[in-house]
């Protein structure tokens, strides 16, 4: 948060949040079943959607789409997995996320 007397102007998670988000065992774990589960989808368009329906309930953008395309063809197939499950969380630990959801 802000100094003492000054205005908080940006958005600060909570010491809380912070460590439940970045510890929590229930979310890595809910992240990486997602993941798995889309690493058998070919299609980047329904790879994206899938993530963006069980994380935000809504579609992809097209930019969004793209970033996924890319977040997955920029890691050797075999870490695909790994790419999604990484994708997922920072979804999950993003602004939209947080004040949406």
């Amino acid at each position: 948060g802000g100094a003492a007397g000054h205005p908080q102007t940006d958005f600060f998670a909570t010491p809380e949040e912070a460590l439940y988000f970045e510890n929590g065992g229930v979310l890595r774990n809910w992240a990486a079943h997602l993941a798995s589960r889309m690493a058998a989808i070919t299609d980047p368009k329904a790879m994206a959607e899938e993530l963006y329906l069980s994380i935000f309930t809504r579609p992809p953008a097209e930019p969004e789409i793209a970033e996924v395309a890319a977040a997955v063809a920029a890691r050797p197939p075999e870490k695909k997995g790994e790419a999604l499950t990484d994708f997922a969380w920072a979804l999950l630990t993003s602004v939209e996320f947080r004040f949406a959801h």
